[in-house]
């Protein structure tokens, strides 16, 4: 059927489903109630209204389906879509690695510039410098780090050197963030050691290289003096740093035309060349005089402690072999720790014993 007759209005099939249709033919069926109609005519309308309703029902199925296709349409795409996500979450985080290890790269490679600038004229630095361009081109410095075999040591000494995890002294929880904080205090801690006398004087200088720079400055002076600043039990390291300076100010005003000649009671040499080997007249008689100051009778740990002054990346025992030293930066805690005690103690109280 093209059409159907409700009472006086005619309906084309085909545009039943249209808005416009659909009112018209509502009104329609609701008159079928108030108009009193024969039995043909009830007959009539109801065909039509078996068509319409027809019809109806097969656009109803029509859009089910198509209502069906749209929600797994929806889901293939929502499919696609995370899909897609994961994948553009997947290829951040890559690229976020990449500019981290480049940027770990890139701090690497400055922190090797600054270790060669400090290791300079230093016999051992191509070797510590090879080292650490070995590590970096292969790629060791990207891996996970492992907790190294000398981190406490190398905290506890610093920290009796002043240095500080943070303002509340607590260690982070990763290891990589320990060692960072580690190595570029001693970084600093080095730098202030390897100080010319002048600049280990100008405390704005020194303040600048960092927080390791006044504990690596107040060492050097105490080098310079020949002894270690009984202050240290009482004061921070910074108070101490001010305290060296004053005294080797003072020192240098006080030796300005002075020629000074060490007489030394003790023979020193034997000592001397038993832990340091072959050095200098200069570090040499800096060593003695030094020794000179201790008290009589003589006592080993005065003895070691103040050999221990002297210590420096440029300078430590001859037992120590020259290849093992991969990172000159790392040897001074030990030196100054109870690394080689037993050893340094063995040829103290040997030279001692000869005297």
């Amino acid at each position: 059927m093209k059409e159907i007759q409700l009472l006086s209005n005619t309906f084309d099939v085909s545009q039943l489903t249209s808005q416009e249709t659909r009112e018209n033919l509502y009104l329609s069926i609701n008159q079928l109630d108030v108009n009193k109609l024969s039995e043909s005519e009830i007959r009539q309308n109801f065909a039509g209204i078996k068509v319409a309703l027809g019809v109806f029902i097969r656009q109803f199925v029509k859009l089910e389906c198509e209502i069906k296709d749209i929600k797994l349409a929806q889901v293939a795409y929502e499919s696609k879509m995370e899909r897609l996500f994961l994948k553009g979450r997947m290829e951040i985080q890559e690229l976020k690695q990449e500019l981290g290890q480049m940027r770990t790269t890139d701090r690497q490679f400055d922190k090797v510039v600054e270790v060669a600038k400090l290791l300079k004229n230093n016999n051992y630095a191509p070797m510590a410098i090879k080292s650490m361009m070995k590590g970096i081109t292969d790629g060791d410095i990207l891996k996970e780090i492992a907790v190294p075999e000398d981190l406490e040591e190398r905290v506890c000494w610093a920290q009796s050197q002043g240095f500080r995890w943070n303002k509340n002294n607590r260690p982070p929880t990763k290891v990589s963030k320990q060692i960072e904080l580690l190595e570029q205090w001693e970084m600093e801690f080095h730098k202030g050691r390897a100080l010319p006398q002048n600049d280990l004087k100008n405390k704005d200088f020194v303040h600048k290289l960092g927080r390791g720079g006044p504990a690596g400055a107040l060492m050097a002076i105490e080098e310079i003096l020949g002894y270690q600043l009984p202050e240290r039990e009482k004061y921070s390291i910074y108070n101490c740093y001010q305290k060296a300076v004053k005294i080797l100010t003072d020192k240098m005003i006080a030796e300005e035309g002075i020629v000074t000649i060490v007489v030394s009671s003790t023979d020193f040499d034997c000592l001397i060349y038993n832990i340091f080997g072959d050095i200098d007249e200069l570090t040499k008689s800096k060593i003695v005089n030094g020794l000179n100051r201790l008290p009589r009778p003589l006592i080993t740990n005065q003895v070691l402690s103040q050999i221990k002054i002297y210590f420096s990346t440029e300078l430590f025992p001859a037992f120590i072999n020259n290849d093992e030293i991969t990172n000159p930066l790392t040897l001074l805690p030990k030196l100054q720790g109870n690394t080689y005690n037993s050893r340094l103690t063995d040829l103290i109280e040997e030279s001692l014993r000869s005297q």
